[in-house]
């Protein structure tokens, strides 16, 4: 059984494919078993991934390629990885990010010292928000700790920043959830916050995240979102029921995002009054730490069907865009 399945879904990455691939061929970790899997992508990934592959002899072996016959989306190409890992241990790449050379040897030493079925490592990227939680130094804290801080968006929902061992995975049937490639991370990662024993990190920047114009993050798909965000609210509120402070996160955690869809366009305010879960909680509202003062009184203003204080905050926006 290798150390570590790392899991790379491909899909139009021809352009950068090669820096990402170079930078996990390098990785002083030597037991790795890597998977790409070929999302059907139309462009040469898989061709570029193989020109690279060759200068690195001793990796081959290591290397699995499985092809999609058509486009499935990442949340079926990440389903994909998990069906044929066989590692201890799973970690995963976007394959037009990239990675320091000793991340996965020290993230996966990092869980055999302490026994964690969740590591996690910091992010290096210009689309951060400058709020994250990352400590300069080893913690160690509860789950619902974590999943505290990721409701709040300072613990980043991704997953290519964390290797969680593959038994959890099979232990609670943990999966992608197929059919919309939006935010799909988000409910894993709660589950995993939910049945990992143990929960460390690594306090370098190791993953270096690159936000590329039209990739799934840079799109917005607003069905996807909410049914993700509704999944992740489901599951919190019935895993941590007693916890007050958990379930006020929650409550912040979804309207946020029902507030960033409808000040995108992505939902019409009338569809935002029908979602909203708080209409009628304005001190909840106000109190909200993750959406903006404005943001706020926007939400209120919505929830009492006044579209104006979104008009102003749209049109701002457009011009900030314009100028560039």
């Amino acid at each position: 059984m290798p150390e570590l399945s790392l899991c790379v879904p491909v899909y139009r990455a021809e352009r950068y494919i090669a820096a990402c691939a170079r930078s996990l061929f390098e990785q002083t970790l030597d037991d790795i078993e890597y998977i790409f899997v070929d999302d059907g992508s139309p462009d040469r990934s898989i061709a570029r991934l193989l020109e690279v592959a060759e200068a690195y002899p001793r990796r081959l072996p290591q290397i699995r390629i499985i092809t999609h016959p058509a486009n499935r989306g990442s949340a079926a190409a990440r389903n994909t990885c998990l069906e044929a890992a066989t590692g201890t241990f799973v970690g995963w790449c976007d394959s037009d990010d990239r990675v320091e050379p000793e991340m996965y040897r020290r993230l996966v030493e990092r869980a055999r010292e302490t026994g964690a079925d969740l590591v996690w490592c910091n992010i290096a990227g210009d689309a951060l928000s400058g709020r994250e939680f990352f400590p300069d130094s080893a913690v160690s804290l509860p789950g619902e700790e974590y999943l505290k801080l990721f409701l709040l968006k300072r613990f980043l929902g991704v997953m290519t920043n964390k290797l969680i061992r593959r038994d959890l995975y099979l232990r609670h049937g943990i999966r992608f959830p197929e059919g919309y490639d939006m935010m799909e991370d988000t409910t894993v990662l709660v589950r995993a916050l939910r049945y990992a024993n143990r929960i460390d990190n690594v306090p370098q920047r190791l993953y270096h995240y690159i936000r590329r114009e039209g990739s799934i993050t840079s799109r917005l798909d607003s069905r996807g979102i909410l049914r993700n965000v509704s999944d992740v609210a489901r599951f919190c509120t019935e895993q941590w029921a007693g916890d007050a402070d958990v379930i006020r996160c929650v409550h912040w955690y979804e309207q946020r995002h029902k507030y960033h869809l409808v000040s995108r366009g992505g939902i019409t305010p009338e569809a935002f009054r029908e979602l909203w879960r708080d209409a009628s909680d304005t001190r909840e509202t106000l109190a909200n730490p993750t959406i903006p003062a404005y943001g706020r009184l926007v939400c209120l203003a919505l929830n009492h069907g006044i579209t104006l204080p979104l008009r102003i905050k749209q049109r701002l926006a457009e011009m900030r865009r314009r100028d560039g």
